[in-house]
């Protein structure tokens, strides 16, 4: 949640903040995120005055370790949905993976892998990573979500479509 703010704000579109969204859900009967995407677009055009809602699943995410080696992955599917209808406006999706290999040296890589774990065990790899995968997803030339009506060229998108007025 924290890092899709950034790049959608960057893109033309006004990103209501997390923990305003959160709390409104559940002042509005919705308290776990089970039940928020029960919300129909309807609804949340109501509670919000949204005209699209990003909805993003989590597909991947965490650090594997495999013997002496470990694989950071993150994946997600999005898709924007206007609130009106209920069409879907854009969909997307991303798979990263950061993989930290060995160096051959058995000895190095027993140690190496033993710090790797420790760092990713007290700071998160997978959100690092998440906003490499966030920026990848939006901002891609060919299939990332089109510029919002705030972006200065919106109405010239250099992705080759208009600019949407979501």
């Amino acid at each position: 949640l924290s890092t899709v703010t950034m790049p959608l704000a960057e893109l033309g579109y006004y990103v209501i903040p997390v923990g305003i969204v959160d709390a409104m859900l559940k002042e509005n009967g919705l308290p776990t995120p089970g039940e928020m995407w029960t919300a129909s677009p309807a609804k949340l055009h109501e509670v919000f005055g949204a005209d699209a809602v990003l909805y993003v699943k989590i597909t991947d995410w965490g650090t594997k370790y495999v013997v002496l080696s470990s694989n950071t992955v993150v994946g997600a599917k999005a898709s924007l949905v206007d609130t009106a209808t209920g069409a879907e406006l854009w969909t997307g999706e991303v798979h990263l993976v950061q993989a930290s290999g060995g160096s051959g040296n058995l000895a190095v890589d027993l140690v190496a892998a033993a710090v790797s774990q420790i760092v990713n065990t007290s700071t998160d790899q997978a959100h690092l990573l998440s906003r490499a995968a966030n920026f990848q997803l939006f901002h891609d030339k060919t299939f990332g979500l089109p510029l919002g009506q705030r972006h200065p060229d919106a109405r010239k998108d250099n992705r080759g479509r208009q600019g949407g007025e979501t």
